[in-house]
């Protein structure tokens, strides 16, 4: 069983999500507290997303169904960063349970 969860596979970079306390964590940590403590910026840099240039429209990853996105556009991308991070969040705890506490890596 995995003890992660890839949150996004770039050509350069693989980023995974641990829970803390985890003793098998792989590469270069990024982030590691609570849970909700995580910035917004940082959040736009991990989270899998396409942006359509044309029409300024960003699409971010659905972490629950997995062939699925969140739409918005610049002026409430905030907005859709966070509904992505929390189906990210209850993927984990549906696949881990419980947790307050992060791990983000880069590898």
């Amino acid at each position: 069983m995995l003890n992660f969860i890839t949150i996004k596979k770039d050509p350069r970079f693989e980023y995974r999500f641990y829970l803390e306390g985890e003793e098998n964590v792989d590469g270069k940590i990024i982030y590691r507290g609570h849970k909700l403590g995580v910035d917004e910026s940082l959040l736009l840099n991990l989270l899998d997303y396409k942006v359509e240039r044309t029409t300024n429209k960003i699409y971010i990853k659905d972490y629950q169904f997995e062939d699925q996105w969140f739409a918005g556009n610049n002026s409430n991308s905030i907005r859709v960063i966070q509904q992505s991070y929390e189906s990210l969040q209850n993927k984990a705890e549906q696949q881990f349970g419980k947790f307050r506490k992060i791990v983000i890596t880069r590898v």
